[in-house]
């Protein structure tokens, strides 16, 4: 309603903001995004496709380095958390995840070349765009930054694998 809509800024003293909320390059390129998705659905099994090479490249890398973290996937999603539960299917096994180890990751991903979101809880979204070549750069990264983790834990925390 108008009276409400008026109440923002500029107009109003209440400030509203959000990622290019109604600029109008966005809303062009985001319209014309999900215009190509609708049109080409088949880009979702080939996102989903990439997503899961990630996956099987990561819980490769963490059995290899034993280092102690599992990876949830699901379309072209995927997170790594880092935790000695076997699975994270929950909010509360995913809040017992270690956001210390994760700040580590983040920290030697970016030294590997690889920005993923800071945060433990957020996912990583593979799109249509990444090459064969950009994951396997990515799986390689995951690698180095799980081997360097590896390196800096106690080996008793590495004990049996």
């Amino acid at each position: 309603r108008k009276e409400i809509l008026d109440m923002l800024a500029p107009n109003g003293p209440v400030y509203q903001a959000g990622t290019l909320s109604g600029n109008p390059l966005a809303m062009a390129a985001g319209y014309t995004a999900l215009k190509i998705l609708n049109e080409n659905p088949a880009i979702y099994e080939k996102m989903e496709k990439k997503a899961e090479k990630l996956a099987e490249g990561f819980r490769k890398n963490i059995e290899e380095t034993c280092v102690k973290a599992v990876v949830n996937q699901i379309g072209s999603l995927l997170t790594l958390f880092f935790t000695d539960e076997p699975e994270v299917s929950s909010y509360k096994q995913a809040a017992k995840s270690d956001t210390s180890l994760f700040a580590e990751y983040f920290r030697l991903s970016l030294e590997n070349g690889i920005y993923l979101a800071p945060s433990q809880f957020e996912c990583a979204f593979v799109s249509d765009a990444h090459s064969a070549q950009d994951l396997e750069m990515t799986i390689k990264a995951n690698r180095a930054s799980l081997e360097k983790m590896a390196e800096n834990s106690d080996k008793e925390s590495r004990e049996g694998c």
